[in-house]
């Protein structure tokens, strides 16, 4: 143990001197906060350090050697929305936190571990008062979330249970393609209907607005399904796609077009879409919802052991 703590401050200093401190950052960066609790060669919790794209790739790997692979934040690390993340330490982490940007405040949380103790680190260290309002811990284990934060916070609020399923990478195929119709991603000009629609049924209070369906539309990978009895491309009925953590989701089609196939064609798409990042394939599905717990075990997916809340500062 000592020599493997050694190792790992010599790897700290090495990597403070070969990145020095910056002061924000860009969102194109990929850019850790590191936190470290017991490796004094990182210095203190907070210092940002820049990672070179091996010490990046390295990560990846890390984090997916992990009992429970970190979903959530894998995917938050591949399609790189405006983030910082912390870390209990590096290399080998244990616990990870990214938090979302608002302009000069941060936002949602999530926060994923492999040890208990490593995810306490990371979340003392958060001060709380300068988190914007109504901030979301989203992936939270539920064995874990509601005590740990009871230590941390007095003001939260439980919004959203579910669990999670994973559609495993050996039912990949070539995607299938109904008849009469036409399966592509979805282009600016169609993001009008499905982001009218997905506003108007998300369940989740967080305060969604059609804007923010666009912006995930416009810069997430998408899959569109569109009748097509003349070979000519005609009306949008179906359409899913893989949010910033890269889960799938969105996915709706149609009431009178349903039971056509147009569901699975998505799914395969959108599949391969996320083996082409390295991402493993999964889904979240609100507890008691046993509709889509039907729909997802149609198509491939199976409920893991781990649940996880989405929990609301208030």
């Amino acid at each position: 143990m000592a020599k493997r703590l050694k190792e790992e401050v010599n790897m700290g200093k090495e990597l403070q001197s070969k990145h020095p401190k910056i002061d924000q950052v860009e969102e194109n960066n990929r850019s850790l906060l590191l936190s470290p609790s017991n490796i004094k060669g990182h210095g203190a919790f907070g210092a940002l350090y820049q990672l070179d794209n091996s010490q990046f790739e390295t990560l990846l790997i890390e984090l997916k050697q992990w009992e429970h692979t970190p979903l959530y934040i894998l995917g938050l690390l591949v399609f790189r929305p405006p983030i910082r993340v912390y870390l209990d330490r590096f290399p080998r982490p244990l616990a990870v936190l990214a938090v979302k940007q608002h302009g000069d405040t941060d936002g949602d949380m999530t926060l994923e571990f492999a040890d208990e103790n490593a995810a306490m680190s990371i979340l003392r260290h958060i001060d709380y008062n300068k988190l914007c309002k109504q901030c979301m811990f989203a992936s939270l284990d539920c064995a874990f979330a509601l005590p740990a934060l009871q230590l941390i916070c007095s003001k939260f609020e439980v919004s959203y249970y579910c669990s999670i399923w994973v559609r495993p990478p050996s039912l990949l195929t070539t995607p299938s393609c109904p008849p009469d119709t036409i399966v592509q991603p979805l282009g600016p000009e169609d993001w009008p209907k499905p982001a009218e629609v997905l506003s108007s049924k998300w369940s989740l209070d967080l305060g969604f607005a059609e804007k923010v369906w666009r912006g995930w539309i416009s810069s997430q990978p998408t899959c569109g399904v569109w009748l097509a009895p003349s070979g000519c491309c005609g009306e949008l009925v179906a359409w899913g796609l893989i949010y910033p953590w890269g889960a799938l989701g969105a996915l709706n089609v149609d009431e009178a077009h349903r039971q056509k196939g147009f569901c699975r064609a998505i799914v395969e798409n959108l599949a391969h879409e996320a083996a082409q990042r390295g991402l493993t394939f999964y889904s979240h599905v609100e507890h008691n919802n046993q509709k889509s717990e039907i729909v997802h075990t149609s198509l491939g997916f199976s409920r893991q052991p781990t649940d996880v809340a989405w929990v609301k500062l208030v």
